[in-house]
Parts: structure tokens; sequence; C-alpha cells
């Protein structure tokens, strides 16, 4: 990134102009149609029904001010974005490749076809129902196959079972 500009590459005088530009804005459109407040201490109707205005929190504040942002520079709305295909480090966004920095992909193994399969399998097998805690509602023979195939990577070298160490405290 280049010096002196931040993620939008944009300097710190572009930024302050633009800020202060959508802040004017934002306060003539807030004073020429701003609904009543809610919240505790107003006779608003939701005031009575304890909704919470979020306007008031300055992170929502700040993500009007993204979006405002976006518009003036024809960015489009910057979030919920729809991507296609699998989640991994790089994800396509309206057939445009972008470097993904929000993908659980740790391993790289999303959209293996064995990992897939697995899971079908396992879908197969237990359906696709959660429950409660081992502890309250039982086991499944998955659950000692991971712990087991997961112990020789751990420093006990055998399996530990969080649900036995509970229900010994």
């Amino acid at each position: 990134m280049a010096t002196g500009r931040d993620l939008f590459g944009l300097s710190a005088q572009a930024k302050a102009r633009l800020v202060e530009k959508l802040s004017s804005a934002a306060m003539r459109v807030a004073h020429s149609s701003r609904p009543p407040p809610r919240g505790p201490g107003t006779d608003h109707p939701d005031a009575k029904a304890g909704r919470l205005d979020v306007s008031r929190f300055e992170a929502h504040r700040d993500i009007r001010m993204i979006e405002e942002a976006a518009d003036y520079l024809g960015i489009g709305d910057p979030f919920f974005r729809i991507h296609q295909g699998i989640a991994a480090a790089e994800t396509l966004i309206g057939d445009r490749p972008y470097t993904n920095f929000a993908s659980y992909n740790y391993l790289g193994i999303n959209g293996d076809p064995r990992v897939a399969a697995a899971a079908k399998a396992a879908i197969d097998r237990y359906g696709t129902s959660v429950s409660a805690s081992r502890m309250v509602s039982g086991e499944r023979p998955i659950h000692r196959e991971l712990e087991q195939a997961l112990a020789p990577f751990t420093a006990r070298r055998t399996p530990s079972r969080w649900s036995e160490a509970m229900r010994r405290t």
C-alpha cells in the first residue's frame, strides 16, 4: 500500500474532505427526514415496546458512512456481496477474482471431493440434526473415532474426552 494512503486508496486529506462532505450531506438529510427518536425516555411508541434505536451507536454511524462513501464513489454496496463457488483463498464476485481474507478454509480442504464424500456419508448415516452436548444426549461412534484420530497429534497421545472430564468435576 502506498505511503500516506489507507485501505480505500485515499490520502488522509482526501478522506477528510470526503468525510466532511458526507457528514454535511448526512446532516441535511437527518434534519429533513429523520424519524422520531426511539428508546427509553422518548414518547415514540417503539420506546414503550423496549426497542433499541441502533442509530445512536457509533458503529452504526460508521457503517452508514461507509455505505454513503461507497455510493458517492460509485463503488456499490460493500456489504453482502455474492460470492460464487466454494469458499477458498480466492473468490469470485461478479465473475471477477478477489483474494478472500474472510474464509474459514484454513486447511484448504473445502470442496475437496474426499471431504465432501465423507460429509455426505455422515449425513446419510447420522442425519443433519444437531443435539445437546454428548453428556446430555449421548455419543455417536463418530465422536470417539474423531478423538482417536486426533490423539496422536496432541500432547497426551491418547483420546481426550471433554465430556468425561466435565463429568468428573
